[in-house]
Parts: C-alpha cells; sequence; structure tokens
C-alpha cells in the first residue's frame, strides 16, 4: 500500500513544491527496481519505505521514515535474489519452489541476528535496531538512521592514513562495540572501511551487520566479501567462523589507518604471502602495534588472536598494561579497553577541521616523557630512602648489642616469669594481629548491567581475570511476557553495585514468552508463517499443518488457522497446538455425461414416390 506523502524519498524531507526535491534534488519521477519495493510504500502500517539505497544478496536497503516518532530510518528487508523475485507493484514476494527450504533457513537467522541486535540497543557504536518484524512473505529490521561519512571517506579526508595517536582517540569505541557484539555471540564478518561509519562528532559508528551467508565465500547466495579484510575462513565454507573472524578484519581495517595500504587479500596471502609488517612501511607507527596487526592477520586461525580483549592488550605497551591498578585489572573487558585508551593527556587539538588534521607537537610529547622521567627519578628516591633507613636502624641495634650487653640481654632475651600461686595474675593483654589477606579477598567489583543482553554460552568465563572470579555467575530460566528467548531480564544485584569478588550473581533468563498473540498469516506461504511463529517461541512439535482446498489462494499459502488472528495462544509449560490451513486447489471436476443418450432409431413406415430410388 503506498502512503501520500510530501516527503522526499530521498532525504524524507518535506517539499514545499511537486517537482524535485529542493533540499537533495531527487525526483519523484525516477524509476525503481521491479523486485524491490516501490518508493511511498507504507509497511507495518507505520513505516514510509523511500529509495533503493543498496541491494546484496541478503538484503535490500531503503531509506524509511517513521510516521509514530516522525523520524529517519533505514528499512532493510530480507530479499535474497537468488531464491526469490516480486512483480513490479507487488507487495508480497514469491519463492522459488525448489528453494524454499534455504530461504526459510536464512529467514530465521536473519530474524534471529537483527533480533539480537535490537537487544543490545543501548550499546554505543552499534548502529541501532529499532524494530524486526515479518510481513509481505518476508522480514524487516528497522534500523536507526546515522549521518556522516564511511572510514573510507574519511581516510581519504586526512590524506590516506592516520597516526597511533589519531587512533586512540578515534577507535575505542569501535573496540567496545565489537567486544559487545562478539560476547553476544555475533560475527560481524564484514568489519571494513566501508562498515565503520564517522558521524559529525567525530563519534564511530559499526554498521554493515548480514547473516554468515552473505559474507563467506561460495554460499547458495550472492555474497559479499570485502577484498583484504576478510579472513581466510571466509574464502572456505567449511571453516569454522567466530571471533577471531573479527579480529582479522579489525586488524586489516587498522593496517590500512596506519599505512594507507589495504592488506594483501586473504588467498593471495594463502598462495604466496607478501604483506609487509607495518612498521616497514612506516617507521612512526610502533612495534607493538605492528606486532599486535600481524599477530591480528595470521592466517590460521588457531595461530590468531581470538578475541578483542586479547588484541586490545597487545596493541598497548607493556608499561601502559603494568600501570593498571587492581580494581582495573579486575573490571570487566570493556572498562579494561575504556581504560588502557585513555589518552596521557587532555587532546591539544579538542576541535579540528577533518580536511586537515593537525599532528601531535614534539613540544607536547617531549614534555610527557619528562614528566615521566621525574615520576621514575621519585620514585627511585623514596625507594632508596626507605632501604637507607631501614640499614640504619639494624647497624644501630647491633652497635648497643655489642656495647651494652647487659641492656640488650634484659630487652631481647628476657626468660619467660616463673609463676606462683601466691604471685597475682594479671589479664593478658591480646594484640590484635591483622590476619593474612588476599587483596582480591578484600577488593570490590561493580556488577555490570546484564538486563536487556542476549544470554549465551560461556558467558561466566567473561568474569574471570587473571585467575580470579569476579562475580559467580547463576542462571534460572522462566518464562517472560515480553523477553524474547535467551534474553536476560532481572538480575539479583543491581547493576553498578559493589560487591567483593566471587559474590553470586542471579541471571533471570526468558524462556520466552509464555504466551503470544497469534500474528497475521495473510499474504504467508506456510513456511515462511511457521519459521515465524518459531521465532516468537512456538515449539515445532505443537504446529500441525492440514490442507484445505482453496478456489483463491495459491498453492501453499496460509488459508487460516484453528485460532483469530490476535488471540493468545500459549506457548509456555502447557501450550496449545497450532492448526495452519495450507491452501491446496481443488480437484478438477469429474467428467460430465451427455445429457442425451444415443438410441436405436425408431422404425417407422414411410411413403415412397417414383422420384425417390428405391
Amino acid at each position: 500500500m503506498k502512503r501520500e506523502t510530501n516527503l522526499c524519498m530521498s532525504c524524507m524531507t518535506e517539499k514545499t513544491s511537486t517537482g524535485d526535491c529542493e533540499h537533495c534534488g531527487w525526483s519523484d519521477k525516477g524509476v525503481y527496481l521491479k523486485s524491490y519495493l516501490e518508493p511511498k510504500t507504507l509497511i507495518a502500517d507505520r513505516y514510509i519505505v523511500g529509495k533503493l539505497i543498496s541491494y546484496n544478496g541478503e538484503a535490500a536497503l531503503y531509506m524509511g521514515y517513521d510516521t509514530l516518532t516522525e523520524s529517519k530510518v533505514t528499512v532493510k528487508e530480507y530479499m535474497p535474489d537468488a531464491f526469490c523475485t516480486r512483480d513490479k507493484g507487488v507487495l508480497t514476494i514469491t519463492v522459488n519452489s525448489n528453494n524454499l527450504p534455504l530461504y526459510k533457513t536464512y529467514l530465521s537467522e536473519f530474524l534471529e541476528l537483527n533480533r539480537s541486535l535490537q537487544s543490545l540497543a543501548a550499546s554505543a557504536g552499534i548502529q541501532r535496531v529499532l524494530d524486526v518484524f515479518s510481513e509481505n512473505n518476508t522480514a524487516y529490521a528497522i534500523y536507526e538512521y546515522i549521518t556522516g561519512i564511511s572510514m573510507k571517506s574519511y581516510l581519504q579526508n586526512f590524506g590516506g592514513s592516520l597516526s597511533w595517536e589519531q587512533i586512540k582517540e578515534l577507535f575505542p569505541p569501535l573496540f567496545t562495540a565489537l567486544g559487545i557484539v562478539n560476547s553476544a555471540g555475533i560475527v560481524h564478518r564484514g568489519l571494513s572501511p566501508q562498515t565503520v561509519y564517522v558521524n559529525e562528532k567525530l563519534e564511530i559508528r559499526l554498521i554493515g551487520f548480514a547473516i554468515s551467508a552473505a559474507r563467506t565465500h561460495g554460499s547458495e547466495i550472492n555474497n559479499e566479501v570485502f577484498s583484504g579484510y576478510a579472513a581466510p575462513e571466509l574464502y572456505n565454507m567449511s571453516e569454522r567462523q567466530g571471533s577471531w573472524t573479527d579480529i582479522y578484519g579489525l586488524s586489516a581495517l587498522l593496517y590500512r589507518a596506519l599505512t594507507g595500504i589495504t592488506p594483501q587479500d586473504a588467498p593471495g596471502r594463502l598462495l604466496n604471502d607478501t604483506l609487509a609488517e607495518p612498521k616497514l612501511i612506516n617507521r612512526d607507527i610502533p612495534v607493538n602495534i605492528s606486532d599486535a596487526l600481524m599477530k591480528g592477520l595470521e592466517l590460521t586461525p588457531d595461530k590468531r588472536v581470538k578475541s578483542v580483549n586479547e588484541f586490545v592488550g597487545r596493541l598497548f605497551s607493556v608499561s601502559d598494561s603494568r600501570e593498571l591498578g587492581l580494581d582495573q585489572l579486575r573490571a570487566e573487558p570493556t572498562q579494561l579497553i575504556a581504560h588502557l585508551l585513555e589518552p596521557d593527556e587532555p587532546d591539544e587539538y579538542e576541535d579540528y577541521d577533518m580536511a586537515d588534521p593537525p599532528k601531535k607537537s614534539n613540544k607536547a610529547t617531549s614534555s610527557r616523557k619528562k614528566k615521566k622521567e621525574q615520576i621514575r627519578k621519585i620514585k627511585g628516591i623514596i625507594v632508596a630512602s626507605s632501604i637507607s633507613l631501614i640499614v640504619l636502624f639494624f647497624t644501630i641495634l647491633i652497635m648497643v648489642a655489642v656495647n651494652n650487653p647487659e641492656w640488650f640481654e634484659e630487652r631481647f632475651n628476657r626468660p619467660p616469669e616463673e609463676t606462683t600461686e601466691a604471685t597475682t595474675t594479671r589479664a593478658p593483654t591480646y594484640v590484635d594481629i591483622p590476619e593474612t589477606t588476599n587483596a582480591a579477598d578484600e577488593a570490590l567489583y561493580e556488577v555490570p548491567n546484564f538486563v536487556g543482553t542476549k544470554y549465551m554460552g560461556g558467558m561466566e568465563d567473561r568474569y574471570e581475570i587473571g585467575g580470579i572470579r569476579l562475580i559467580t555467575i547463576k542462571v534460572e530460566r522462566e518464562y517472560h511476557e515480553t523477553a524474547p528467548e535467551n534474553e536476560i531480564f532481572h538480575q539479583s544485584i543491581s547493576a553498578g553495585e559493589s560487591v567483593p569478588y566471587t559474590t553470586e550473581v542471579i541471571l533471570k533468563v526468558s524462556l520466552g514468552p509464555a504466551e503470544i498473540l497469534l500474528p497475521d498469516y495473510a499474504g504467508m506461504m506456510v513456511e515462511v508463517y511457521i519459521t515465524l511463529l518459531k521465532s516468537m517461541g512456538v515449539k515445532e512439535a505443537n504446529i500441525e499443518v492440514v490442507e484445505t482446498e482453496s478456489f483463491i489462494l495459491p498453492e501453499g499459502m496460509v488459508d487460516g488457522c484453528n485460532f483469530n488472528v490476535g488471540t493468545k495462544v500459549k506457548t509456555g509449560a502447557t501450550p496449545d497446538n497450532i492448526i495452519i490451513f495450507r491452501a491446496v486447489p481443488p480437484p478438477p471436476p469429474p467428467p460430465t455425461e451427455a445429457t442425451t443418450t444415443a438410441t436405436e432409431p425408431t422404425p417407422t413406415t414411410e411413403e415412397t414416390t417414383d422420384d425417390e430410388p428405391q
């Protein structure tokens, strides 16, 4: 359904005339690709779809407008063009019958990925998912609209590369965002200058999330693999992928930012690895940074850095990590990353023209070195003074023992007093001797916020650093009305509260809603509707398909259910069985019999004439 509006379908700004947009010059008379949604189409009775921004083997990306919040959005439509088509002017897509199983599998992955991202809505550095829903025999994800330029354009504005000091200021949100994404079990697989954006506030946003098949060479759909940034396992369907896959992409992105050169692509490196170390290209790159990038660009996953936390630890010098206190060392990964990336001094170029980035002055660098050298000297003086005092004390003690043995004997070698019954006894004096304690037992740990995030297996290991258990996580699973399956909806200790190490925190993880409102099935194929029900928590064992003849609907479409749309259906401990009626064409009518049957002619007496032959 189209929505009449004066909004420009390119920039979503109100137009004051009927001609081309006075803001961006876009013309409403422009043609659109027939397989994709026509501009001004209204979906979910809320979102206006604008011009097509881009498309790949997984989905189409449109400019959009949220009529409820009156704000710009980005609309992502699941549209694997290798499996399905859409006739011009028609909303519902048609799936090729031979590809229906794969279409359904990838649709389920699309829904799961975007709902997982939606649960990370509060995480900075990640393009937020605002809404996820199914319609038109497919699914949609509504993303926040972000402004700015790609990292590719940003680097071009800076002459092709950045200094390490500039990267320390710009990239921390990306490190944190990727750590959060990987901890939630999500692998991006497409880190590159095209999927990292920088806005006018110099804030980084990670965009371009996609299902695994869309970023793996050789999959059944048209894939998008970023040459030079894609790890070797993205070129081989049989290889395992994980957080280490994103570490390769992150390392390649930093390599490009520091050297101005795109790394050699993984297939070429496997044949003849000619990738030069960053420090050989740019001598200003610190040795530990160069080594960390090469470790992140290892061709063999087993030799590569496995996590963002480990990678950040390698990026920063040993001296930086030694200056961390106990509380910082035991902080959760995102806190540790943030501390490591704090600049030594406030940046003297807080605001600057992006087209002409300044360089750190040698004077400021020299000043910091002098301050550190002074601190080292002061520490040395304090330590030397303490040792001298201790030596002086024992020297005086020895001299007294030699010159006055009686006094020494009386003070330090007095025999125990003999007591008798007549001796007046004194109450013993007790001295409080502090017990030997472990610093980790006395320290406190600030409980992070778990509510609203997705629970993943192995989550407990995130809260053990250096062999010290920060908190003990216990999981209880319950049905929840609004929280989707595997989302944490309650924690026994509030976020931000400081507790001793090893304190037990009980996390309540959702099994999904105990009942749902039966979603609309109009225009949906049965297999797609089943996928939607399962994503809402309905078990496959509680779904039954019954064929019913239909003179109107095409074969395979949903022709109704045993519950009305919008009815509450139980999915919990005592689930309802949902019967889906699948449309099938009626059988052809039987052949009709002739209304009159052939009979033997009745003999009649006819008169003959001479004119007729006998």
